[in-house]
């Protein structure tokens, strides 16, 4: 709004002169606004000099009524200043009239006042808003004995002192404060913005004389104090001292992605990403968390020469491969984990050779007082047995393979979760050296019965190795620490009782407690001579069949949503996209209730055997992916009509390694048909260079699991991954919602919980 200041000079009272405030906007002198600070001046619309404002504020004004003493017109810059207002007025008595009049000089040549220069005693920082507390921090100077604290825009107007006497200010000194301001201060103006929730030039401030304060609503000040830590991460609190209950708020309001915690009376500023970016672990953990934990943040006691020469000697000696570089310094890491009591995440990309890495490992411990016990999921035991006798023949003899009756003297015990959690007895009896969990996922609920089984083992040291450490939210790693180091319960626990909405706040957190108990690789880092991997969307357009049967089917699940009862809306939503995904594979999935038509090949699983056939002749091996078994059944029968050479693998088939022999060694065989969820993990399927996947998931990283079956170490040509989608389906939904995920599949950059909510199966379905 815009204001005029009105000068009136008392003749009754000492020649006074009383300045009023007047709307700026009307031509009216009257009504007076009586409820403006100096404050509220300073920032706005002022016909007028804006001096009159700094002259108010050195003679200590906060609020109205304001008043120049008439022993000040004396001083030439006041003289001059009075002149210049276009709006003066006198009266004579107290309740007289306004007369206007010209105002006449006062100041006398010959007789100058001069008042003497003084000190500043400090400079000073007021925050007003705590919420955004670095834009608009309110900057003024405290001048040896002034009533309040003045602008700092320099003026030659004497300030008024508290035994109501007057000084002038200092022009040098306060030129060398607001240096201390650069590059935020902008000259002429009585506030700054910094660049972000900069704490450390706040805190670089205070150690140059500065003070900060922070008001409340209702204006009143309290100074903040600066509090840093051993590890150097500094916040300002209202209390000088510090006490648990700061710390926790302060923790919640970095979870709650807040630079700024309010409690008890108590303001808290600070730069929340500090907590993470900047402090040690160990002194994150000791400040913030439990003493229970320390020690697992200290600094590793690396290998030592000797240690990694014995190493070297016992590879050479005993394991048959040779390992690449980055699989060296894997089992090294492994070593140095072992050797401090950490137990760890092995988890490389898909296709970098974890389990050669695993072996390496406990093939070169001298010396193991306990056998050492592999868990893994069923279909993977063989596989590892196979690897075992291959990678380490001295211990071939040594092996037991889902044995659960009776002690042995093999220093290998492979066996499967579920034998684990049926006889939970008997291996909780024994203590192993080591306990190694392949393809972990299965543990990422930590209230199923397998993990709760696994918790209950005894071992000197674990390893975790999955590719795809976090499939649904970061909760799914936070599961596997449990087993790992049971003792972060403690961390979690005490994270969990803090309300937060910020899941990327949480994922940086989680992030930099858990990454040094973690290795994780990518093929594109290490793997520098894997050929490359090309994916194609084929977008194709439903017959006028198959799209008269997708309406139908889309049509009934929107109404039974649209009118069904509230409790069963989210198994409706659920079987709607089930019926839909499979609309778009084969209509001949569907049942009767909703396609009553003769059986036909679908236009996609048409152009995907024509593919096929492409292959075979061009000599290239194929893996075709399905979520539905049915669906594969229907290729199987295609197949064979058109002389092309499969194999398959579902979640009944018995031996695995038979079907994926027959396809990596027989040259008659093109096509492996394979289940998404049985052929997700455990597979070296490098014969094949193509892949086709038949249906898309949202969940990108279990589709990057079945990728990796081809596209890994031995693979000698380019990978081309063939997406087949209906064109205006819920499939082009699924491709869009998967792009939106696949920046959240592993720790190191989630942001956000992975998992699928009702609403976003409701939004796939719905038009």
């Amino acid at each position: 709004m815009n204001y005029k200041l009105v000068c009136i000079q008392e003749l009754f009272k000492d020649n006074d002169i009383r300045v009023e405030i007047c709307n700026g906007e009307s031509n009216r002198i009257s009504p007076f606004q009586t409820r403006l600070s100096t404050e509220d001046l300073i920032h706005s619309e002022l016909i007028g000099s804006k001096k009159f404002i700094l002259l108010l504020n050195n003679l200590g004004y906060i609020n109205q009524p304001f008043r120049i003493p008439n022993v000040l017109t004396a001083i030439k810059s006041i003289d001059d200043l009075l002149q210049s207002n276009s709006f003066f007025f006198y009266i004579t008595k107290k309740f007289d009239s306004l007369h206007r009049y010209t105002y006449q000089s006062h100041y006398n040549r010959q007789n100058p006042v001069n008042y003497t220069t003084e000190k500043i005693i400090r400079g000073e920082l007021y925050i007003d808003n705590s919420i955004s507390w670095f834009k608009n921090i309110q900057v003024r100077f405290l001048y040896e004995d002034a009533i309040i604290p003045l602008f700092p825009i320099y003026n030659d107007y004497p300030y008024k002192t508290q035994n109501n006497g007057y000084l002038m200010r200092n022009y040098q000194e306060e030129q060398k404060y607001l240096a201390d301001l650069k590059p935020y201060y902008k000259d002429n103006t009585v506030s700054m913005t910094l660049n972000g929730f900069d704490i450390d030039f706040i805190k670089g401030l205070v150690s140059k004389k500065w003070k900060v304060f922070v008001t409340n609503s209702k204006k009143a000040k309290s100074e903040l104090h600066l509090k840093t830590n051993k590890s150097g991460i500094s916040w300002f609190s209202t209390d000088k001292k510090q006490n648990d209950n700061e710390l926790t708020q302060i923790l919640s309001a970095y979870l709650n992605n807040r630079n700024i915690a309010e409690f008890s009376g108590q303001i808290v500023i600070m730069k929340n990403d500090d907590f993470v970016n900047k402090q040690s672990n160990e002194n994150f953990v000791e400040q913030f968390f439990s003493a229970d934990c320390i020690k697992f943040f200290k600094k590793n006691v690396p290998n030592s020469e000797i240690e990694v020469q014995s190493y070297k000697n016992l590879l050479k000696s005993l394991f048959k491969a040779t390992l690449r570089p980055y699989q060296n310094k894997g089992v090294l890491w492994l070593k140095e984990m072992r050797k401090n009591n950490k137990g760890c995440l092995l988890a490389d990309e898909m296709g970098l050779g974890k389990t050669v890495q695993i072996l390496a490992h406990l093939a070169t411990i001298k010396s193991p007082q306990a056998p050492f016990l592999i868990i893994a999921p069923t279909s993977l035991i063989s596989n590892w047995e196979n690897e075992i006798k291959k990678f380490i023949p001295f211990l071939a003899d040594k092996i037991s393979v889902q044995e659960y009756e009776k002690r042995t003297n093999s220093i290998i015990n492979l066996v499967s979760y579920d034998i684990v959690r049926i006889h939970l007895d008997y291996f909780k009896s024994i203590k192993y050296d080591t306990i190694v969990m392949d393809e972990a996922q299965v543990l990422k609920n930590k209230d199923s019965k397998k993990h709760l089984a696994i918790s209950k083992l005894s071992s000197n040291h674990r390893i975790i190795i999955t590719g795809t450490p976090i499939e649904n939210s970061i909760n799914d790693i936070w599961s596997h620490f449990f087993i790992l180091i049971p003792e972060f319960k403690g961390l979690f626990a005490r994270i969990a009782k803090l309300n937060f909405n910020s899941s990327e706040q949480f994922v940086k957190m989680s992030s930099k407690l858990l990454n040094p108990f973690i290795l994780r690789r990518v093929k594109k880092d290490v793997l520098t001579d894997l050929p490359e991997r090309f994916e194609k969307t084929i977008r194709i357009e439903m017959s006028k069949k198959e799209r008269g049967i997708y309406d139908k089917v889309q049509g009934v699940f929107i109404k039974a949503i649209e009118t069904g009862i509230s409790g069963r809306l989210n198994s409706i939503a659920l079987e709607g996209l089930l019926r839909l995904r499979q609309t778009c594979v084969s209509p001949n999935l569907l049942p009767t209730s909703l396609n009553s038509s003769k059986e036909f090949i679908s236009t996609k699983l048409e152009l995907a055997l024509n593919y096929i056939e492409q292959f075979k002749n061009e000599k290239n091996k194929v893996i075709v992916f399905s979520q539905f078994v049915g669906v594969l059944d229907m290729l199987k029968k295609h197949l064979t009509e058109r002389e092309v050479g499969f194999v398959e693998l579902t979640g009944s088939t018995i031996n695995r390694l038979e079907p994926v022999n027959r396809f990596q060694t027989d040259k008659t065989i093109t096509a492996f048909l394979i289940s998404l969820k049985a052929g997700g993990i455990g597979l070296n399927l490098t014969a094949a260079n193509k892949i086709i996947m038949l249906d898309d998931w949202w969940n990108p990283a279990v589709e990057e699991q079945a990728f990796a079956r081809a596209h890994r170490i031995g693979q000698s040509k380019d990978v081309l991954v063939l997406r087949l989608i209906y064109k205006n389906t819920v499939e082009e939904k699924i491709l869009q919602l998967q792009e939106s995920k696949k920046q959240t599949i592993d720790i190191f950059n989630a942001v956000k919980s992975n998992s699928l909510t009702i609403e976003q199966v409701k939004n796939l379905i719905m038009k």
